[in-house]
């Protein structure tokens, strides 16, 4: 059963949630329960009773689907506002360190699964904002893969709060080793933010590590690590004059994204305009191999 205890607040990049534990309905069936601690009156803080509710609400308009996860009820008790989800065994970051190398068919499925609920969840006007394995869901005896934690997600269109203006976001979020660069760079950004997200998903699915590693977890430094990894040399020169950045960044040329999938490289663009949209995906996932790409054919991008 997926169980994560403790903590009411999101504590660090790996993930760990508000206090979650398993319970059974009344009816004795398993059930996920998400307990959040309210704040004070007048706060908003990550892991309050406000993001609680926005989960639902986010939950309860997107609808049911196969692959995100069903909010059967929403309990305030005292101080506590309580989710009720369904269970699942365990999340796609556990399930990839014990399972992993897993054959292509089965991370396909997986694959398949999620751009399915991200594609959902874009077709209704939502952007999830932190698409990583940690909120990824695994249910292998009931062969469910869900997308879960729907706390800082936000409508694409018609919002005029935090900072967001015809559909475009400002907000800082996010789990940095997955985040997109125009988060990272505090540019205005919308729902592609999603598929970068999704493209680090899967390159870690893919590969059974992250494939952005970073000890220090700033925005500054994960970028340096993104810049140096994807970007072209045309990319981090302009990044390097950047005068909207607070220090300079220095580069070194990794190799290992040129033998990433093409369907990672493709999510993971610079250009938010050239990542397929979650709905495509699939169609690239049909061949595990990496076509021909050399460091040259990158300053294109």
């Amino acid at each position: 059963m997926w169980r994560k205890e403790g903590s009411t607040d999101r504590e660090d990049e790996e993930g760990d949630e508000e206090g979650i534990t398993d319970r059974e309905d009344e009816e004795g069936e398993d059930v996920v329960v998400k307990i959040v601690l309210d704040r004070e009156e007048g706060r908003v803080d990550k892991g309050s009773a406000t993001e609680a509710i926005r989960e639902a609400t986010a939950l309860r308009e997107l609808g049911p689907h196969p692959s995100i996860v069903s909010l059967l009820n929403v309990v305030k008790v005292d101080r506590h506002t309580l989710l009720v989800l369904e269970p699942a065994e365990t999340d796609l970051h556990e399930w990839i360190k014990s399972a992993h190398p897993a054959p292509f068919s089965l991370l396909h499925r997986i694959a398949t699964s999620l751009c399915s609920a991200l594609s959902h969840v874009h077709e209704r006007g939502f952007m999830h904002r932190d698409v990583k394995p940690k909120n990824v869901l695994i249910d292998p005896a009931r062969e469910r893969v869900l997308l879960a934690d729907f706390g800082i997600a936000r409508r694409t269109e018609g919002s005029s709060k935090e900072g967001s203006s015809e559909g475009r976001m400002y907000t800082m979020t996010g789990t940095y080793w997955y985040t997109a660069p125009e988060v990272l760079l505090d540019s205005p950004y919308d729902e592609r933010v999603d598929l970068w997200s999704l493209g680090m998903t899967i390159a870690h699915l893919y590969a059974g590590v992250p494939l952005v590693v970073s000890e220090d977890c700033s925005p500054l430094a994960v970028m340096e690590v993104i810049a140096g990894l994807v970007g072209s040399r045309r990319t981090r020169l302009v990044l390097s004059w950047s005068k909207t950045l607070p220090a300079p960044l220095s580069f070194e040329w990794d190799s290992s994204f040129l033998a990433q999938p093409f369907v990672v490289r493709s999510l993971l663009s610079f250009d938010p305009s050239l990542r397929p949209a979650a709905r495509e995906v699939p169609s690239l996932l049909i061949d595990p191999l990496p076509s021909p790409l050399t460091p040259d054919t990158l300053e294109t991008e």
